[in-house]
């Protein structure tokens, strides 16, 4: 008996229990001989799973629209050499590019789909993805080098305290970031600005190795700060 008819009799069943036609027992009875409902249906359920192909078969992975899944006809087409500049081979029509890439034994990809007409390159996808990951990586390093980190502190600052900004300071510079020093001054404490400027240069004296200050301690109303960037050739850390 296939498990359609299996399923049908199990609905039957309960439908004529619900009217009071079947014995409680007799129920019981088909319940315990594999007719739960609770069974029945994870076993249907995983049938048209597999009805639906299998779930193991790989999926491409997203990027680009590349060779048969560019749709786009005319194409702009470049051809990527390597240690050369890349080669303009003009407008052509979508078969013939394909026809292209097929000849040199390449990939063609979609590189600006919104130009007009669209922009494909002729390149191994391959060294092209790894490329662009590159290139990604470099913008997100130029991206972090571009960050300020602010560090701010009293003139009154104590030994611990000041170690623990130096240490800060140091691990900011290490990461790429430009860090800003603030000394605050609060009402009478505005008669001590020398004494915010000698702690300033303290901290940029502290860093050479890490850092170089860009230019000394600024006056900013009733507040000195100092800007220190990291030091070229440093190794940079994650």
């Amino acid at each position: 008996m296939s498990l359609f008819h299996v399923l049908l009799v199990f609905l039957l069943c309960c439908l004529e229990l619900s009217r009071g036609f079947l014995p409680r027992v007799q129920y019981r009875k088909m319940a315990s001989s594999g007719f739960a409902m609770r069974e029945e249906v994870a076993c249907f359920a995983q049938l048209r799973r597999n009805d639906r192909g299998r779930t193991d078969r790989p999926k491409r992975e997203k990027g680009p629209p590349m060779n048969q899944d560019i749709s786009a006809d005319p194409l702009r087409v470049v051809l990527a050499k390597a240690g050369e500049a890349d080669e303009q081979l003009g407008v052509l029509s979508r078969s013939d590019a394909l026809d292209k890439a097929a000849e040199a034994g390449l990939d063609l990809v979609m590189i600006s789909a919104k130009a007009d007409p669209p922009v494909v390159k002729i390149v191994d996808y391959g060294k092209f993805k790894y490329a662009e990951e590159k290139k990604k990586k470099e913008q997100a390093k130029k991206s972090k080098q571009s960050e300020m980190k602010e560090l701010k502190m009293s003139y009154k600052i104590d030994v611990h305290d000041y170690d623990v900004r130096l240490k800060n300071a140091v691990k900011f510079l290490d990461q790429g970031s430009r860090v800003r020093f603030v000394v605050q001054f609060r009402g009478r404490e505005n008669m001590f600005h020398d004494l915010g400027r000698d702690l300033l240069k303290k901290f940029a004296e502290d860093l050479v190795t890490v850092g170089t200050a860009e230019g000394g301690p600024k006056q900013e109303g009733n507040r000195l700060t100092m800007i220190v960037s990291p030091k070229t050739g440093i190794k940079k850390q994650a």
